[in-house]
């Protein structure tokens, strides 16, 4: 399980990379440069994820760690990413178009997480999920994380005028 996580915290450092290039061109803007500020987005995210993970496993409980590990560490640490490579791409957009545009990345994104443990479950005997129910609370869990993360992050966004 833990090589899962340090391979999910690893995935959401490529989809940074891949959103701050994408942003710009899914907007018909310029691509900006790479500036420093990318460095410390990615140790940003590391860090985050490290801190949820330790957060989720000191929770009593297997099941209130995993609703924990989806919403936070799922769907809110997938809207951070988005947040951090909005940010730093310097896309001209306005907060609702980064809303409906990083949800509908991170739910895609859990969905391939979900699919992931699935296939690796599958290959390897390890149960990651005990039934179908546990998937989709790990969905709705993610979901609840893009909400909230969503709304802590919509207010730190430049807004931008035409």
């Amino acid at each position: 399980m833990d090589f899962y996580l340090v391979f999910v915290s690893l995935g959401f450092v490529v989809v940074y990379g891949g959103l701050l290039v994408l942003f710009p061109y899914f907007f018909v803007q310029p691509w900006g440069s790479v500036w420093a500020g990318s460095w410390w987005s990615v140790g940003l995210i590391l860090l985050l994820s490290s801190v949820g993970y330790a957060i989720a496993f000191s929770l009593p409980g297997l099941e209130a760690g995993n609703r924990f590990l989806h919403a936070y560490g799922g769907g809110g640490m997938g809207m951070v990413t988005c947040f951090l490579a909005w940010r730093n791409s310097g896309v001209k957009a306005g907060t609702f178009q980064f809303y409906v545009l990083a949800s509908f990345i991170v739910i895609a994104l859990g969905v391939a997480s979900e699919i992931a443990e699935f296939i690796l479950q599958q290959l390897t005997g390890v149960v990651l999920a005990r039934s179908v129910t546990d998937t989709w609370l790990d969905l709705v869990s993610n979901v609840v994380g893009i909400i909230v993360a969503g709304v802590c992050l919509v207010p730190f966004l430049r807004t931008f005028k035409k």
